[in-house]
């Protein structure tokens, strides 16, 4: 009998001994901590980006970004919580924060990843924008003529075109136009004294017939049928341009549209004016002075499009400035003054645009080209004085077929040819 009241209290204090102990001692804690200590603060890395390359990057602890047009930073975060509790047990809580952050850059940007890791894992991310986008400019290809009188030597060359696989330059101090091939190769010339006074600009089409050129020569406009074995002179316009106190330089580049129609500058009477392939005048716009879209000297005008022509681009050579006008002669926009550093001009003499509406201005007495987009804000340029490849002394008239550049390099009596 008290062999077995003994046996019933021991069991029972057992039991509860056991039932306590496990009440006491759980396996993990209520809730996640409060608080899981913060990853590292700030990720700086700086990466020089060369356009035309991609990567994808995955930013790390020290990232260093490799050349990449857009790259991609990547940021996760672990943090280890012990939490304790009485009696005696531990558990652990694992927390991941994850960021994936994309942005496009291009050349040298700087990426800032700021991290903070809290429990809903906030993150913020800031960089820097991309701050420039790098331009191409032509690059030397060929050249051709040297200074004197022979066949395919100048004496201050002026005025160019390209018609078909012929290149016509006005050879203006020898008073001749001279014809090469578009690799330069010397055809044949025509004109002397006889012939011309200043020929200065010249531009034309491939007609039907026969192809036809117009050259500015003075006061006058002449018109050549160049198809045959010898030009055809087609005569002269019976309307004057110049008449100043520089009258011999009274037509300088012309342009020829598809729309049966020509424009010339009427330099010294500052006016722009709009010829028929008859060489009659049809219309004129601008007036002289240095306000808005006002012209100083003007010496070269561009068409947007040859084709569909809506806007016309004018050097404003004495202003140093260019002017934007539409086809029918109402002022756009003007851009440029005088100076040297970029997007200014000292005496703008040429003046072209590319397939893609980009406009080249020959910067003459700064001795470069300078391209800009058509609403007139600056990308570009190359050239610097002197008589090696690709430098110039007094950069003329441009022109641009396709790819390859031609550019009337005066006072160095050659012409030379750049391509993309």
């Amino acid at each position: 009998m008290k062999k077995g009241v003994l046996f019933i209290w021991v069991f029972i204090v057992f039991t509860v001994f056991i039932f306590g102990c496990k009440k006491n001692n759980p396996t993990a804690p209520a809730a996640e901590p409060t608080q899981i200590p913060a990853a590292e603060d700030t990720l700086t890395a700086t990466a020089t980006i060369t356009p035309g390359d991609c990567a994808t990057i995955t930013q790390t602890a020290s990232p260093v970004l490799s050349p990449s047009s857009t790259c991609t930073a990547t940021r996760t975060a672990t943090r280890t919580a012990t939490r304790t509790r009485t009696p005696a047990a531990t558990a652990t809580s694992t927390r991941t924060a994850t960021r994936t952050i994309t942005r496009t850059i291009t050349n040298t940007v700087t990426l800032t990843h700021t991290s903070s890791n809290t429990p809903n894992a906030t993150q913020t991310y800031v960089a820097a924008a991309a701050t420039q986008t790098a331009v191409a400019v032509p690059v030397y290809s060929s050249q051709f003529g040297a200074s004197g009188t022979g066949n395919g030597q100048f004496n201050l060359p002026a005025g160019i075109t390209v018609i078909g696989s012929n290149v016509y330059v006005c050879d203006r101090n020898n008073k001749r136009i001279q014809q090469f091939t578009t690799a330069g190769n010397y055809v044949r010339q025509w004109g002397n004294s006889t012939t011309f006074v200043n020929p200065q600009g010249i531009d034309g089409y491939a007609g039907t017939g026969e192809d036809v050129v117009f050259i500015t020569d003075s006061t006058k406009i002449k018109k050549f049928g160049i198809s045959g074995t010898t030009p055809t002179y087609y005569g002269a316009s019976a309307e004057s341009f110049g008449g100043g106190s520089n009258g011999a330089w009274g037509g300088t580049m012309a342009t020829v549209t598809s729309d049966s129609f020509y424009f010339v500058p009427d330099t010294d009477n500052n006016l722009i004016k709009k010829m028929d392939l008859s060489n009659v005048k049809q219309s004129q716009f601008g007036t002289a002075g240095t306000g808005t879209g006002q012209l100083n000297y003007p010496c070269a005008i561009a068409p947007d499009n040859k084709t569909t022509t809506q806007y016309f681009y004018v050097a404003d050579t004495f202003n140093h400035r260019v002017h934007k006008f539409t086809a029918g002669g109402t002022h756009v926009l003007t851009w440029g003054s005088l100076g040297s550093t970029n997007g200014k001009f000292n005496t703008p003499y040429g003046i072209a645009v590319d397939s893609m509406g980009f406009v080249y201005v020959s910067d003459t007495m700064n001795n470069r080209i300078q391209k800009f987009d058509s609403s007139g804000n600056y990308l570009s340029k190359w050239g610097s004085g002197g008589t090696g490849n690709g430098q110039f002394d007094f950069p003329g008239a441009i022109y641009i077929t396709g790819n390859v550049f031609y550019i009337v390099d005066g006072y160095n009596h050659r012409v030379q040819k750049f391509t993309y």
